[in-house]
């Protein structure tokens, strides 16, 4: 079940540019990879698994990491981004999920699910990320006096 929040207080928010940075951060940089994680001034250090204290990286490890995180976001994401539609810039792979179904003859069914690359979207935005991407998103400048302006020409437009 999915709850949903409204919030009409005329704040538009820049919801692209906050998917994006979420996008790069589980896709692209791997934030659930503990061995590549970012330090505190934004350096790339290595996590030793035995003690979690930060391991400084050769130049060439630096590099290395950075050319492999370029290729991967070439591959993955195609920017500008002037469609609404968001798979046409960012790349869902199809997901296979494992389940089981009892049928009505008492038997499981475990066949596995795959979710289109649009389901895996949803669940990304919707399931995984929804705070990070909707509610950490940066308003518009002045977003609150442009939606007060076209309601106000709708008004007089009206009469």
């Amino acid at each position: 079940m999915k709850i949903v929040g409204i919030n009409i207080d005329g704040v538009i928010r820049d919801y692209v540019n906050s998917f994006d940075s979420q996008y790069r951060r589980v896709f692209i940089f791997d934030e659930n990879n503990l061995n590549l994680n970012m330090g505190e001034k934004g350096d790339t250090v290595n996590l030793t698994e035995e003690t979690f204290s930060p391991v400084e990286m050769t130049e060439d490890e630096k590099d290395k990491l950075r050319e492999a995180r370029k290729e991967k976001e070439r591959m993955l994401i195609t920017l500008p981004v002037d469609t609404d539609d968001l798979l046409n810039h960012y790349r869902f792979e199809p997901k296979k999920i494992k389940t089981q179904q009892f049928l009505e003859d008492g038997t499981i069914d475990d066949k596995p699910i795959i979710m289109s690359p649009q389901e895996v979207m949803e669940e990304f935005i919707y399931d995984m990320r929804p705070y990070q991407i909707f509610a950490r998103a940066s308003e518009y400048d002045h977003s609150c006096e442009m939606v007060n302006r076209l309601q106000s020409y709708g008004w007089k437009r009206s009469f």
